[in-house]
């Protein structure tokens, strides 16, 4: 639906094939997002293809994003143990 020389706009639909590719993912696993509600489904053709927005997709990607650097900072902080406040002796 579209190719990597095509100006792609926030509201322009993607097939799952795209959203695939964009995401790293399979085709599948954009089903199977979008059936549990992690991704918006724009419109389902006739034939029953579903549609996604791109704008959709960069705000999945976003979050996804978001998630992972919360879990990368927290395990950080659980790796790096316990700290004292400053100005207090750690006895």
């Amino acid at each position: 639906m579209c190719d990597a020389g095509s100006m792609i706009k926030n509201d322009d639909l993607l097939e799952p094939s795209d959203v695939a590719r964009l995401l790293g993912l399979s085709t599948t696993r954009v089903r199977q997002l979008a059936l549990e509600g992690q991704l918006p489904v724009a419109v389902r053709t006739r034939r029953g293809l579903r549609l996604f927005r791109l704008l959709d997709v960069k705000r999945y990607i976003a979050v996804v994003e978001q998630n992972r650097v919360q879990r990368q900072s927290a395990t950080h902080r659980a790796l790096k143990g316990p700290t004292t406040p400053s100005g207090e002796d750690s006895a």
